[in-house]
């Protein structure tokens, strides 16, 4: 039954019936309530589009009604179903009532269980509203050791209680209830993690009660057992700074410096100790001064430096706190807080290192893939490292984390790929979710398996992040034990976790025998990205192993027969040789003779640099294509047009890419460079030129032609444009003698922006676009002397979200609308154009056949999904996706929530889709799934074909934070550099179009279309004429001489 505005009905209850309403709510969202009062009630709920309950108030004892408050509704339709009690009918009246809009410090319901826990944030308190029988679940995270309270004010005469605390690691103890009336603040020493709880209001109520939550830091700093330091009222800190700008989700570390002013208010002197803390583990500050003294009145100003790596969130104020300690026992502590920002400028630029210099770029040689192997492993199961030696197989999944028990300590012995200097080891515990993680453990080395000594002990964090712990000089070792003395779930019995452990080797040293890693093995990585082939997805990794391979391809004369090869989280790498093994006896009688070889430094579909030709030699088990000075490729095209008939032609038994070796400046790009990095060896070396760092002057004040800069030919230039909001000018002046103006855009990391051209007249000059790809777009116009406008502007930008509804991300679906409905907000009207695409196996239909800018219209499509489709084929939806913003005119994007784990499907279409329409794609993979390695190849794939962005999820709070990376890259400002250049070309001469008509293969319902462009570029000069002029010529005599008379025709202007 539908409910119309005001939203009040009168109904009956039948036994063993349940009655249903739906009403609609419009304009902005707003609280909603919901309330059923009636004898013979039983239960209110409010279900989604596909009639699952989101929420539900069952009356409680003695009561006649039941409601459910603060019910956060987005425009469009609400079901309602009203439970009788199932033994008696009676009348009751259900209500509807809106509220006001929702603020930050608003309690949205639904938030009845962990799922759909409301997200809290450090130092935001949120109003909410309890009924009996309620459950109302929060949750937040941390990033760094902190002294949080927890603080939940209950109603007069109620009392507050906080149970279900939960938490990724330790779970602390519960707090106790507070008196009636009074606050209950929970003090609590907690470890990085995501934490989860309830919360509960005790004692006799009339109907929903207020109550008011809040979380804050009280102090970044750990107090050490058995200290009984005291605050030093004597001294006053201040720290000034932290209004700076700093860039979220930048691709570079940044760096910022504060003030810290420490005052001595005391009669006696102070010898200080500085201790200097973050609340985030990307944020680093480091005191210029860490021990002074200061005499009595005496006012020092010190320098706290503070370094930023790569890719800090905007979802948090990051806290900066100082901590001044004297001999004397005593101690004072100041914070402050700084936000990243999307749409602001990055802070002192500059190389973020994942891991200590020395140790960046270092083989992991326990790697399972390098020969690293668990000695207590069976033989046999050793063969399955990710299955049965998940510690050491370079992955850290949802699905395959690494456990033991046994009685602490608990040894975990390691034989390493080869005897080595070793510099230091990684430990993750990622995948570690609920305790058991590893916590305090010592390495002891041996060089040869038996005797074995100590080299360092140490502390794992509960940060789900590699954690380095260097060793205090080189150790030469063969073998490992990493001895686990205690975990995070503090049982006596041990049950440990651990993510992976890496053993880092000094990276100028080889390991290969002097022949290069060969890095299209699909152990190290390696995988086809794409092919152009008729063969099935499982032909390749045999290609590329070193079992080898029998297989055969189906070949197609009539188009090239080629497929793209990638590696190791598609870093770059230099190629000093391609070997190409033949089948020996193979059935198949044809064989290719050479293949044409080209690389891309970018993405797997170019821009491609052909770098030779390998001709197959029939005499030779191996042929190859050898380089005097390696070749930079993060991609290798390999491509053949032998075939000459429609039969099936023998692929290669082993296709081998061997790397340039180690030393001399060079570190392979399978060494360590950060877990699941993309960037390595190639960014390492290149950093000195990078876009960001480079002599380009960055031009501002510049935002209309009033103020258009002056920009001469091959001066260089920086800057960025935001669609709807800033565009950049530019006044050329082309000088006698030439006749031609290229114009040079690349993207700072991606291009977003497109120029425009206007002569002194106003009229819009055409470019011609001659190449472009994700970085970098080249653009050329015939041109007279004379002064001209260059508009650089950021497009608008058609987006379509798609999202995997399967199974297998069930448990996360709650959280995934929660992050599409936060994406809906945040649209910005006249400048983006958005659509869902739900996953689907056949349809593939948009949520709305009408793209919009308008976020309400957005968050109702969202609300009026019945979520009935459920799918896990990515590759489809994907395709899908990108068609649809085939003819879109602007900048173009797919964001992918998925698993990627569907079936190895023929991808050809895919990748020709991707080619032609350029998306830039942002992949969010759930990291899991037995197939997790060929998934996160497959992501990584989709996100590097033009300029996109990999991101991986395990948890919600990261379902937030790759959400938030996406939202933030796709919306915030474009950079860019620009230079342009004039020169003289020598004018094409006269060129003829000639269009003739076989008459005797027109069919006698043949019908001719012309098209005729008739914008304004068409009064542009060719000579003396205009171009209409001359077309208008063209047209006459087509239509006099060569098109028979009687042929249906239409013009199409």
């Amino acid at each position: 039954m539908e409910v119309p505005a005001p939203f009040k009905v009168v109904g009956r209850t039948k036994t063993r019936e349940d009655d249903f309403f739906r009403f609609r709510a419009e304009g902005e969202p707003r609280l909603w309530t919901l309330a059923v009062r009636g004898e013979t009630v039983k239960e209110l709920s409010l279900l989604d589009a596909s009639k699952r309950a989101l929420a539900s108030q069952r009356k409680a004892t003695g009561a006649d009604s039941a409601n459910i408050n603060g019910l956060y509704l987005l425009p469009g339709w609400h079901w309602v179903r009203v439970k009788g009690s199932g033994t008696v009918e009676g009348e009751y009246i259900f209500q509807a009532i809106p509220g006001d809009r929702p603020s930050p410090s608003s309690e949205r319901e639904p938030n009845d269980d962990v799922s759909r826990a409301q997200r809290l944030h450090f130092g935001q308190a949120v109003n909410g509203i309890y009924a009996p029988g309620e459950q109302d679940y929060f949750r937040f995270s941390i990033s760094a050791p902190a002294l949080v309270r927890v603080s939940l004010q209950p109603a007069d005469g109620l009392a507050a209680r906080i149970s279900s605390f939960k938490s990724t690691g330790p779970t602390p103890a519960p707090p106790g209830r507070s008196e009636p009336g009074e606050t209950l603040q929970y003090d609590v020493q907690l470890e990085p993690g995501d934490y989860s709880f309830r919360v509960l209001l005790d004692g006799k109520a009339n109907g929903p009660q207020p109550y008011r939550l809040s979380v804050e830091r009280l102090s970044l700093f750990t107090k050490e057992a058995g200290s009984d330091a005291v605050t030093d009222a004597g001294l006053s800190l201040v720290l000034d700074g932290t209004d700076q700008s700093v860039k979220a989700f930048w691709d570079e570390g940044q760096h910022i410096a504060l003030t810290l002013t420490l005052t001595n208010n005391s009669m006696e002197q102070r010898k200080i100790k500085l201790r200097s803390a973050s609340s985030h583990f990307l944020w680093k500050p480091t005191a210029k001064t860490e021990s002074l003294t200061l005499n009595p009145a005496q006012t020092q100003r010190i320098p706290i430096m503070v370094d930023i790596g790569a890719q800090a969130p905007s979802n948090e104020k990051i806290r900066i706190g100082v901590r001044a300690e004297t001999t004397a026992g005593g101690f004072n502590e100041t914070g402050a807080d700084c936000q990243p920002r999307c749409a602001v400028l990055p802070s002192s630029p500059g190389p973020d290192r994942r891991l200590p210099g020395p140790m960046l770029g270092g083989l992991n040689l326990a790697w399972s893939s390098l020969g690293g192997v668990l000695p207590d492993v069976a033989e046999k199961n050793q063969k399955s490292p990710s299955r049965y030696m998940g510690i050491i197989d370079g992955y850290t999944p949802l699905t395959a984390s690494w456990r033991v028990s046994g009685d602490f300590p608990i040894d975990v012995p390691v034989r390493l790929a080869v005897t080595a200097s070793v510099l230091g080891i990684t430990l993750n515990p990622t995948g570690c979710a609920g305790g058991g993680a590893v916590r305090e453990f010592e390495v002891l080395s041996s060089a040869d398996g038996l005797e074995f000594k100590q080299v360092i002990e140490g502390t794992v964090s509960t940060l789900r992040k590699e954690q380095v712990f260097s060793f205090p000089a080189p150790v030469v070792s063969g073998f490992l034990r990493l001895r686990v003395r205690s975990t995070w779930i503090n049982d006596q019995k041990g049950r440990v976790c651990l993510g992976e452990l890496k053993v880092l080797a000094d990276p100028e040293s080889d390991f290969s025998g002097g022949e290069g890693w060969n890095i299209a093995d699909s152990k190290l990585g390696g995988h086809v990205v794409w092919s152009s082939l008729r063969t099935l997805g499982p032909t390749w990794p045999e290609v590329m192993s070193e079992k080898g391979s029998r297989r055969n391809f189906d070949a197609d004369p009539d188009n090239p027969n080629e497929w793209v090869v990638g590696f190791h989280h598609n870093r770059a790498a230099q190629v000093r040789e391609i070997r190409w093994q033949r089948q020996i006896k193979s059935r198949e009688p044809h064989e290719l003779s050479r293949v044409d070889v080209a690389v891309s430094q970018d993405s797997p579909i170019g821009p491609w640099r052909p770098i030779g030709a390998l001709s197959i030699d029939r005499t030779k088990e191996v042929s190859s294509l050898s380089f005097d000075d390696p070749v930079w490729a993060r991609f290798v095209k390999f491509s053949s047009t032998d075939p000459d008939r429609a039969a099936r032609w023998q692929l290669p038994a082993r296709l081998q890419i061997l790397e340039r070796t180690a030393g001399t400046g060079y570190r392979s790009m399978l060494g360590e460079w950060g877990h699941y990095a993309r960037d390595s060896i190639f960014e390492f070396l290149r950093q000195a030129q990078s876009a960001s760092s480079s002599n380009a002057i960055f031009v501002t004040g510049n935002d209309s032609r009033a103020t258009a800069r002056s920009l001469t030919s091959s001066e260089k230039v920086a800057g960025q444009g935001q669609r709807g909001k800033d565009e950049d000018w530019y006044r050329l002046s082309i000088p006698q003698g030439q006749n031609q103006l290229r114009i040079d855009l690349a993207g700072i990391p991606t291009l977003l922006v497109e120029p425009r051209l206007i002569d002194a007249s106003g009229a819009k000059v055409e470019l011609e676009r001659d190449d472009k790809d994700a970085a970098h777009a080249y653009y050329s116009a015939r041109v007279v002397p004379g002064d001209y406008l260059l508009q650089v502007l950021e497009p608008i930008m058609y987006t379509v979200v798609t999202w995997d509804n399967s199974g297998s991300v069930s448990r996360y679906a709650a959280s995934i609308y929660q992050a599409l409905e936060e994406f809906a907000r945040g649209v910005a009207p006249q400048t983006e154009l958005v659509n869902f695409l739900p996953f689907q196996d056949k349809k593939h239909e948009l949520l709305s056949k009408q793209w919009t800018d308008q976020p309400l219209l957005l968050a109702q499509l969202l609300n009026n999904y019945d979520r009935s489709d459920s799918s896990s084929d990515a590759e489809g939806n994907l395709l899908a996706a990108v068609k649809y913003l085939r003819e879109r005119q602007g900048n173009k994007t797919v964001l992918i929530v998925a698993d990627a784990a569907s079936s190895n499907r023929d991808n050809r279409q895919l990748w020709q889709a991707l080619s032609q329409v350029l998306p830039h794609v942002f992949t969010v993979e759930l990291h899991g799934g037995s197939g997790f390695a060929n998934q996160q190849d497959k992501m990584q794939d989709w996100a590097d074909a033009n300029g996109g962005i990999y991101t991986s999820f395990q948890t919600q709070p990261d379902l937030d934070m790759a959400f938030d990376r996406a939202l933030c890259t796709m919306r915030r400002p474009a950079r860019y550099g620009l230079s342009v250049e004039a020169r003289y070309e020598k004018p094409r001469g006269p060129g003829s179009l000639q269009v003739s008509v076989d008459r005797e293969a027109v069919a006698a319902d043949s019908a001719v279309e012309i098209i005729l462009d008739a914008s304004g570029s068409m009064y542009q000069k060719i000579g003396d004429q205009t171009r209409i002029a001359v077309a208008k010529t063209v047209l006459t005599e087509l239509l006099q001489t060569t098109i028979p008379a009687g042929t249906p025709l239409a013009l199409r202007i």
